[in-house]
């Protein structure tokens, strides 16, 4: 369970330049910051959990 959470967050580094260009480019659609992060959050860990083949 631990490695899990380690992937995840490698994952969340390896790809932190695309969530902050995709929270900058939502700004315009969603003026809520954390609903932006908690959709971007979720979205990276279904592609991280689809790549790596994990649940």
């Amino acid at each position: 369970m631990e490695r899990d959470y380690f992937k995840l967050i490698d994952g969340l580094f390896e790809n932190y330049d695309k969530i902050v260009e995709y929270a900058i480019n939502s700004r315009d659609h969603d003026p809520n910051p954390e609903r932006i992060f908690l959709d971007t959050y979720t979205r990276f860990r279904e592609e991280i959990k689809n790549k790596k083949g994990t649940g």
